[in-house]
C-alpha cells in the first residue's frame, strides 16, 4: 500500500496492485523512464506503453519512489506528452 499511495501522491494514474508489482503508464517514454529507474538500482520491464515494476524488499521502496518522482518530472516536460 505504501508504494501505491506514494505513486498516487506523485500524480501517477496507476491501478492498485493485486500482486507484487505495479504498472506505470509512461507512453512512448518507457525506455527513458526505465533508464531512470535502473540508474536508481530498480530493475523494471518496459512493456509497450509503460513499465512493470516488481516490488521486492521493503528497503527498495524509498529508491523506487525517488525514481518514480524523477520520471513524473521527466514525463511532464516530455515533448511526447500534451502539456
Amino acid at each position: 500500500d505504501r508504494v501505491w499511495e506514494g505513486l498516487i501522491d506523485q500524480g501517477w494514474d496507476t491501478p492498485r496492485p493485486h500482486g507484487n508489482f505495479v504498472w506505470l503508464p509512461t507512453g512512448g517514454d518507457a525506455p527513458v523512464a526505465a533508464g531512470i529507474f535502473e540508474a536508481h538500482g530498480i530493475v523494471v520491464r518496459a512493456l509497450g506503453e509503460g513499465l512493470r515494476v516488481t516490488i521486492g524488499e521493503s528497503e527498495s521502496v524509498d529508491k523506487l519512489l525517488k525514481a518514480a518522482g524523477e520520471v513524473v518530472t521527466m514525463l511532464r516536460t516530455s515533448p511526447h506528452r500534451p502539456r
